[in-house]
């Protein structure tokens, strides 16, 4: 299943080909109309006016999108996103690729968790016992001091 980043990565890869092909249509359509539109001057003024004014007003237009298609294409050829790399949930938000994991399931977490939502495992680098008070490592089972079971 593609991450959110590769749904989107397409669509723009697409509203990227839509835009072009239109920018394109669009200098196509203009310059026949101002060509047209050059040749209707001579006979018929006002008709030829419009199509000249349409006529640029397409190749304008046609000169935005093309170059913004272009710009959109290789922005969506150049988006990258491996899986895994991302929350599939909520990348606005919380997702990114270097976000904090638990140390036994690997589960991604947040910086405020003090437990992993998955496993239950403790977050934090060291571990208290709770029969003598001593710190230990957050990797020891038992207690460094007294020996007593720290899960």
């Amino acid at each position: 299943m593609a991450n959110k980043i590769e749904k989107q990565k397409g669509g723009l890869l697409a509203l990227s080909i839509v835009s072009i092909v239109l920018g394109v249509l669009s200098l196509v359509g203009g310059i026949l109309l101002i060509v047209f539109g050059a040749k209707s001057v001579s006979g018929e003024v006002a008709k030829g006016v419009v199509m000249l004014v349409f006529g640029i007003l397409l190749v304008l237009l046609g000169l935005f999108l093309v170059p913004l298609g272009l710009y959109m294409l290789f922005i969506g050829a150049s988006v990258k996103a491996t899986k895994g790399s991302l929350k599939e949930d909520n990348i606005a938000i919380n997702g990114t690729v270097n976000m904090k994991k638990c140390k036994k399931c690997g589960h991604e977490v947040s910086e405020n968790d003090l437990f992993c939502p998955k496993c239950g495992a403790s977050l934090l680098d060291k571990k208290v016992c709770p029969k003598c008070g001593a710190t230990n490592m957050s990797e020891n089972i038992k207690c460094s001091s007294c020996g007593a079971d720290l899960n």
